[in-house]
């Protein structure tokens, strides 16, 4: 199967408000890059219709 690595960008987000009157982001703050091998499954192959998925496999990133 194959294999394509991603680098994705996290976020995370300061939320003001309630249930109530509602929400809305205050702020944004932007995290660490983290990268992650996906690795593509297909279905439906030889026909017309046939399509790949990414599953994540994890990071070989240490913590």
């Amino acid at each position: 199967m194959a294999k394509i690595m991603t680098r994705w960008e996290t976020f995370s987000y300061d939320v003001l408000g309630n249930k109530h009157d509602g929400y809305e982001v205050n702020n944004t703050y932007r995290g660490e890059e983290v990268d992650l091998a996906l690795e593509l499954k297909g279905y439906n192959q030889g026909a017309p219709e046939k399509f790949y998925v990414a599953a994540s496999l994890g990071s070989d990133r240490k913590r």
